[in-house]
């Protein structure tokens, strides 16, 4: 069964991956030797997350190539034994970069203390393993290789494990002494709130952990109520960013208490409800006397939010040019065509916007019913590499300055650069 799977199921280099997953080095050794199988990298990835070591021996003894977040995946599964022999076989490891085309000369090699060996030390090896409650594989990481853990590493580890509610993980963590003083930030703070683990939160700040407003702001993205009522109470940095969180997030609980507490929200909340579409969130803070403006019907459109725009307009919201600048850019001719019948104002911004995304059809559209267009207009489709576009822009009068040609350059556009140089457009030394 295993021959006929393996040769009729389409992609060859998937089987081999699937094979290796399972583990078995003999199934491995006939995918290769008389299947003929294809493998790449994928395979050495199957064969460290699985913990086989005799399956991942045998691939690198024949020629399989080592990818670089395979010591990533041991360390995620808690393979300790796979770990160790990678920390043996410094040559073998280094032999199949090579063959891969990549040099053995990266920051992320580190040699392994006590002895001439190496590991593949990749950024995210200790992370993963904080990240999955290993904490043997992150003893044995930082018994051997703690001195070159990177300070970046150290405080990514602590999140990780913050993240998941890994709090043994983050007291060891808090034991060890790495170098140039490596600890934590207040990302540990922030992971903690954001996935509501209050515990690790607590023990985090009364061990002098550092918080900042991003902790609040994700415990109310996520509608973490307990967490943000302990954190509140406990002097968390705190802002109107809280609210406008939540309300993109349709955290109604979170805005209730909000309220309930007096705590600060402004226009951005009624903002990020409409850009996100969460009307039911947008008519409450409007009905509980949270203010708005005209960024409010500006991200409704953005958002292609229809129903979110009518409701605001018909409750009284005001709105100005942006509303057709954001539906044009997002080529909504409907929210366009209503905005417009009534009465939405509008400016060259609007062309420019449908421009930068080759919204032809629409700039047509806007130009038959006296929409202006500017400079702006030009530069911005040369920017986009819209050839076409900038062609029926000239043809019917749309100006230009060098900012088009700056444009087609900064976006590698180089045949609108041509085709502009060859019609004349100006250019200067921002090209």
């Amino acid at each position: 069964m295993l021959t006929w799977a393996a040769t009729n199921g389409g992609d060859a280099v998937k089987n081999t991956r699937i094979i290796a997953k399972g583990g078995d080095v003999r199934a491995l050794r006939w995918a290769h030797e008389v299947a003929k199988l294809p493998w790449d990298e994928s395979t050495s990835l199957s064969c460290a997350a699985g913990g086989h070591l005799d399956a991942l021996v045998y691939a690198l003894n024949h020629g399989c190539i080592y990818h670089d977040r395979t010591s990533v995946h041991a360390a995620a599964g808690g393979h300790l034994e796979v770990l160790e022999w990678m920390s043996m076989n410094e040559g073998m490891i280094h032999g199949r970069f090579r063959r891969d085309g990549c040099s053995t000369d990266d920051p992320h090699d580190h040699p392994v203390n006590g002895g001439n060996n190496w590991i593949r030390w990749h950024e995210d090896m200790a992370p993963e393993a904080a990240l999955c409650g290993q904490l043997a594989v992150l003893q044995w990481l930082v018994g051997r290789s703690g001195p070159h853990i990177r300070g970046a590493d150290v405080a990514a580890t602590f999140a990780s494990a913050a993240a998941k509610g890994h709090l043994d993980i983050v007291r060891w963590l808090r034991t060890q002494r790495f170098a140039n003083g490596a600890q934590w930030d207040a990302r540990t703070c922030t992971m903690a709130a954001a996935h509501g683990h209050l515990e690790v939160l607590q023990w985090a700040q009364a061990n002098g952990c550092p918080w900042n407003y991003e902790c609040a702001e994700r415990a109310a993205m996520n509608g973490q109520l307990e967490v943000l009522m302990w954190a509140r109470a406990n002097g968390c940095p705190w802002s109107v960013e809280v609210c406008a969180h939540a309300a993109m997030h349709g955290q109604l609980d979170v805005l209730r208490w909000s309220k309930a507490h007096e705590l600060p929200w402004d226009e951005s909340a009624c903002s990020a409800a409409a850009r996100a579409g969460v009307l039911n969130v947008l008519v409450w803070l409007h009905h509980n006397g949270c203010p708005w403006d005209y960024q409010v019907c500006a991200a409704a459109a953005g958002g292609g939010h229809f129903e979110v725009l009518k409701w605001a307009r018909a409750a009284g919201c005001p709105w100005n040019e942006q509303v057709c600048e954001e539906a044009a850019g997002e080529g909504n001719l409907g929210i366009l065509q209503w905005a417009h019948e009534h009465h939405a104002p509008w400016d060259a911004t609007a062309c420019s916007a449908a421009a930068h995304e080759g919204h032809i059809s629409l700039i047509q559209w806007m130009r038959a019913r006296g929409c202006p267009w500017n400079e702006q207009c030009t530069a911005h489709a040369a920017h986009g590499g819209h050839l076409r576009l900038l062609e029926y822009l000239r043809e019917n009068g749309c100006p230009w300055e060098e900012h088009t040609c700056a444009n087609a350059a900064g976006g590698g556009h180089l045949e609108v650069l041509k085709w502009a140089r060859a019609n004349g457009c100006p250019w200067n030394g921002w090209v």
